[in-house]
């Protein structure tokens, strides 16, 4: 069973690095999140395994995006 990820980052070129990054290492992306309301949808519906989380996001305290 592979790992899957999240994504959050709000700036397109960096989140597909990661992407690319990751995907080249076998992970398997559950994800790309470019706002906090699309983050907090896709942590209910997809269920990642790990968020990479951009600190910096707009929308909300990101803090508040990991809160159970």
């Amino acid at each position: 069973m592979s790992v899957r990820i999240l994504i959050v980052e709000d700036e397109p070129i960096i989140s597909d690095d990661i992407e690319s990054t990751l995907l080249v290492n076998d992970y398997d992306i559950a994800g790309k999140a470019y706002s906090s309301t699309q983050a907090l949808d896709m942590l209910i519906n997809r269920s990642p395994d790990i968020v990479l989380l951009d600190i910096s996001i707009k929308g909300t305290k990101t803090v508040l995006i990991l809160r159970p």
